[in-house]
């Protein structure tokens, strides 16, 4: 019933989750690109030149450098705390209306996010009639034969 959202849930982890890295890559890419370039060179196109009186700007390579680390752990963690979230609705909602969550094991199944739910196909609604069915029959209103007769048509 819900299948076509959930996919597009999960698609949109996983393009969130490469280009995080994506980026990631490319950020300590230029950061060791400007790390190597602002070193001083003491030989630049055949000319000896002296490495004391020339600038060096390799410690500009740093803020990328750090950027990237910091920037990628921060992306992760953001991501998983809103899939988590929009996971747990998507539980919610799977749970009243008795689906199944498996298209929803890869975000559920993360190192941050790790829930305690039940896979039981048993609905709300289930539960609770079954639940006033077990006080009617430790009152003594209806017997066990009655009972299982319940139980039994709710399972139809």
């Amino acid at each position: 019933m819900f299948e076509k959202m959930d996919k597009k849930l999960i698609t949109a982890y996983y393009t969130i989750k490469f280009f995080i890295w994506f980026f990631a890559i490319l950020c300590l890419i230029a950061a060791i690109v400007i790390i190597i370039a602002g070193i001083p060179q003491t030989y630049y196109m055949g000319i000896e030149r002296d490495k004391y009186t020339t600038p060096s700007f390799w410690y500009y390579g740093l803020i990328p450098l750090v950027w990237s680390v910091f920037g990628t752990w921060l992306s992760i963690i953001i991501t998983d705390v809103m899939f988590g979230f929009l996971c747990d609705v998507k539980l919610i909602r799977n749970k009243v209306y008795a689906n199944k969550n498996d298209i929803l094991e890869p975000i559920v199944k993360t190192d941050l996010y790790e829930p305690s739910y039940s896979t039981s196909n048993i609905s709300v609604a289930e539960k609770q009639r079954r639940k006033e069915l077990n006080m009617l029959l430790n009152q003594g209103l209806i017997t066990q034969e009655e009972y299982n007769k319940a139980l039994e048509n709710n399972k139809q």
